[in-house]
């Protein structure tokens, strides 16, 4: 099972999370694992908690807050699911389909940003599905084609806002990693000159190498 953490340095105080959660339709006895990798390449686990009666928690102390993936599985499924590690009481809801997130600023973001952009998928397919109606005229696909490019447009728009207002955090960083091929190449250099070095630690930090990686091989081209 691949479980990944990409830390950035928030600062050199140590920071306590608080990680407590539950599994729907689990066995006592079953096994959950938080782990992370520094480096971006080597995985350590940090820790693993035995669930009872449903539940399970972590807590530790961090310097940095960073990207982590809790995972639990059993003959029915196979959950591995990002988090944002990060000081504060984290709440994690395991279920049958999916693995919710909350409780602390960046984990709520996200999940704000993921409903966001779930409604604008939702829409498109909508679209699609009309679009390919054997019933409908030239003039109504060109009507549709144009309301599914201008949603597209959209929601570009409203990703590209959403990075750019949080290019000093690590969501910012981690959803400009995502859809860096929003932005052009000059596009790029901004936002990544507005990183802020007090935030990030540049010499062990996998997701700002790999957003310089990509502005370079973008200046290849």
């Amino acid at each position: 099972m691949m479980v990944t953490i990409l830390l950035l340095s928030c600062s050199d105080r140590k920071e306590k999370y608080n990680i407590t959660g539950r599994v729907e339709g689990c066995q006592d006895g079953d096994s959950i694992v938080l782990a992370c990798s520094p480096d971006g390449m080597t995985l350590e686990t940090i820790s693993q908690s035995v669930i009872k009666d449903g539940k399970f928690s972590f807590e530790g102390h961090i310097k940095n807050c960073g990207i982590a993936y809790i995972c639990y599985e059993d003959t029915s499924r196979d959950v591995c699911s990002m988090l944002f590690l990060e000081k504060g009481k984290i709440n994690v809801v395991i279920d049958s389909t999916q693995c919710i997130v909350t409780g602390t600023p960046l984990n709520d973001m996200s999940n704000e940003v993921d409903d966001s952009v779930k409604k604008y998928i939702d829409r498109l397919e909508v679209l699609e599905e009309q679009f390919y109606s054997a019933m409908l005229n030239d003039d109504e696909l060109a009507m549709l084609g144009a309301e599914g490019f201008n949603l597209q447009e959209e929601l570009v728009y409203y990703l590209r806002k959403i990075i750019e207002e949080n290019i000093g955090n690590l969501f910012g960083l981690y959803m400009l990693v995502v859809y860096n091929d929003f932005f052009t190449s000059e596009e790029l250099d901004e936002l990544i000159a507005r990183i802020p070095p007090s935030s990030i630690n540049r010499k062990n930090n996998p997701l700002y190498d790999i957003i310089i990686g990509v502005a370079q091989e973008r200046k290849t081209r």
